[in-house]
């Protein structure tokens, strides 16, 4: 189950922003909210996950069935990224410090697929090519901001950690000189 506590740990964690909010509150089925005991109005929400600990706090309370729901309406009806399926399919997860040398990543834009591409996905290549930084969404990014949630998803094969979810956590941590990541991970 601490994979689904991870991920609802760093998506909810978004909510402190109005405006993912206000698009959470437009996607998660009004039964959902009322299942997991979620405020249902922006202002409510904004200040219920404002900081990280509160986040934490609330994630932890969730009992399995609130844990399982919230996080595939997290996925299917407002992120869409697939990540549930992946995280209901693996029964043996571990977290772990990984060495960012061992990490791969999925691509994170479309358009800039080639990127990641050019560099066969591994992080510390993709993060030292100038080009990526020059691009949207990495050209405005606040360098030195801190992340608040450190622990990324990801699958073990071959020797190697492949991200699925907390790509930007993982590019701008190595981008900041991390030397480890945390990830929560199956193998496959």
């Amino acid at each position: 189950m601490n994979q689904f506590r991870v991920y609802l740990r760093s998506e909810l964690g978004k909510l402190k922003n109005w405006d993912d909010a206000l698009w959470f509150l437009r996607s998660i089925r009004p039964e959902v909210l009322e299942v997991c005991s979620l405020p249902n109005d922006k202002d409510r929400l904004v200040e219920a996950f404002s900081a990280q600990d509160q986040v934490d706090a609330f994630v932890q309370s969730l009992n399995g069935f609130q844990l399982k729901t919230l996080t595939q309406s997290c996925d299917i009806d407002w992120r869409k990224n697939g990540v549930f399926d992946n995280l209901s399919r693996h029964s043996s997860w571990l977290e772990r410090s990984i060495p960012i040398g061992l990490v791969d990543v999925q691509q994170a834009e479309p358009r800039l697929a080639y990127i990641f591409e050019r560099h066969n996905f591994r992080l510390t290549e993709i993060v030292s090519d100038p080009e990526l930084w020059s691009q949207e969404p990495y050209a405005d990014w606040n360098l030195n901001g801190s992340v608040q949630f450190l622990v990324c998803l990801g699958r073990l094969k071959s020797g190697r950690y492949k991200l699925f979810d907390g790509i930007h956590r993982a590019i701008l941590l190595c981008r900041q000189g991390a030397r480890n990541l945390e990830i929560c991970s199956y193998e496959a």
